[in-house]
């Protein structure tokens, strides 16, 4: 019973358009102003106001909105891994000071910049796949018109833009990391 009335819940969020236009409005009005007054780059009052501009215009262009919602659930739910990560490394006996060790450590901070530039690469790629031809791999049938160099580049093109390719080297990538942030210590 609580699930439906869970379900429910969310189904009228979606139909007044929380999800779609005032969530992401909220979120960027939040992160923007605590960027201006962390940074203290505008005067409290003004950070608000630069802060709700700004968030109107995420809301009003259809792009922006789109990499909003589409960015936010991957850096919640690796939000969530880490801190059930760090909750598993406390149950196993791990002291508090270790942990605050890792978090402050420089390769710490550069496993979550690449992550994060992991998460971005992959929103603008959704949100601007009808633009690329590349992202959307609708590469030229008719190829008799083509030079032999020409036909080889886009077949190099396609091998490199495949998933299952991406996927290969982004496994890579970060079993290089995990192996080089090992032995580093």
């Amino acid at each position: 019973m609580a699930t439906r009335t869970f379900l429910d819940a969310i189904g009228i969020l979606e139909n007044i358009g929380f999800i779609q236009v005032i969530g992401p409005m909220i979120l960027t009005w939040v992160i923007v102003y605590a960027l201006f007054v962390k940074s203290k780059f505008l005067k409290e009052d003004l950070a608000a106001l630069a802060a709700f501009v700004i968030s109107l215009m995420v809301v009003i262009v259809p792009e922006a909105r789109l990499f909003v919602t589409t960015i936010t659930p991957m850096f919640s739910l690796f939000m969530i891994i880490i801190l059930l990560i760090l909750m598993l490394f406390l149950m196993m006996g791990a002291k508090e000071g270790d942990v605050s060790k890792l978090m402050k450590n420089s390769s710490f901070y550069l496993f979550i910049i690449i992550i994060s530039f992991i998460f971005v690469f992959v929103s603008l790629s959704t949100v601007f796949s009808d633009i690329s031809p590349i992202v959307q791999g609708s590469f030229p049938n008719d190829t008799s018109n083509l030079s032999q160099s020409d036909i080889l580049g886009i077949e190099v093109l396609k091998i490199l833009t495949h998933p299952s390719y991406l996927g290969v080297v982004m496994l890579l990538a970060l079993i290089s990391i995990t192996v080089w942030m090992i032995t580093r210590s």
